[in-house]
């Protein structure tokens, strides 16, 4: 339950991989740490006491399998994320060279079930 006050900040994370890194302005992924550390500065800004900053919502969207993990471990019980959606690794294929993501594995295609990781339901 949200407390009177406390911000709700929706993250989109993508995995990281030469084909995200170069949709960046700087041409680089940022880390999930630098992910988290931003949810905690505009939690700060956006809160009337550090109280309810600490309060925040974080609602997360994602396609990185370790994001998961690094907000839970942040942000706890406060933390609304989609267990049953394809994420993945990132990197690059040994095999192809090619970059690893959900949204372009060959013969692996998105579904609508796939849509849920989004601010709808």
């Amino acid at each position: 339950e949200r407390a009177n006050g406390a911000p709700l900040i929706g993250v989109h994370k993508r995995v990281d991989n030469p084909g995200t890194a170069r949709m960046q302005m700087a041409q680089y992924m940022p880390s999930t740490e630098a992910f988290v550390a931003a949810v905690r500065k505009l939690a700060k800004a956006r809160a009337s006491s550090e109280a309810l900053a600490d309060q925040a919502i974080v609602v997360l969207a994602t396609d990185d399998e370790a994001a998961v993990d690094i907000f839970r471990a942040e942000f706890g019980h406060r933390l609304v994320v989609r267990e049953d959606v394809k994420r993945t690794k990132g990197g690059i294929h040994p095999d192809t060279k090619l970059p690893i993501e959900v949204h372009g594995q060959s013969g692996d295609r998105l579904s609508l079930q796939d849509a849920k990781d989004c601010l709808l339901d």
